[in-house]
């Protein structure tokens, strides 16, 4: 049997000693769920790594922000069949006509998703972890299990108490807010 035991990457725990098995442990409660708050996704293990996604947005997220966000990660497909329904509709287009339509269709249905997300996208703090099964002789983890874990048991137990309905509105946005300031803010486009 392996040694389990091992250092890990300097970036997230900080090159210390951990229990990779618990770290593994402790990340295999995270599953993918969408909710008022963000997204948690997993995936994997494919080729040996497994990747677990924590997105928050900021508090005060409307509904329709959340049903923006959802149609801006699939813009181009609702583009794309917008365009070939418009190509349809008119008779006797020549083929490259046809693929113009449908292609400048979908670029200004993904350009208007994305300027009307823009605000709400750079908002959005995320954290990854990764754990690479195949690193030789043991496995490493990129990122910071700890801090995943923990945000992700407090909008849990946080939904929970929502649905209980232990929480005012103003005290669930108030936790959701500590959640969310807890993750780092790191400017990236996406």
């Amino acid at each position: 049997m392996r040694d389990l035991t091992q250092r890990t990457a300097s970036r997230g725990l900080g090159g210390r000693t951990v229990s990779t098995h618990d770290m593994i442990d402790r990340l295999q409660e995270v599953r993918t769920l969408t909710r008022r708050w963000g997204t948690v996704r997993t995936l994997g293990p494919a080729h040996g790594t497994q990747l677990f996604f924590l997105e928050v947005h900021p508090p005060g997220t409307t509904s329709r922000d959340r049903r923006l966000i959802a149609i801006d990660r699939i813009a181009p497909a609702y583009g794309s069949s917008a365009g070939l329904l418009i190509a349809a509709l008119i008779d006797g287009l020549p083929s490259w006509a046809l693929l113009t339509s449908v292609l400048a269709t979908a670029a200004a249905f993904g350009l208007v998703t994305r300027r009307l997300t823009r605000r709400l996208r750079d908002q959005t703090r995320s954290l990854t972890v990764e754990v690479n099964f195949r690193a030789a002789p043991s496995t490493t983890i990129d990122g910071n299990p700890d801090l995943l874990v923990s945000c992700h048991r407090a909008l849990i137990a946080l939904d929970n108490a929502r649905t209980s309905e232990f929480l005012t509105p103003a005290e669930y946005e108030r936790r959701w807010a500590e959640v969310y300031f807890r993750i780092p803010a790191i400017s990236l486009r996406r």
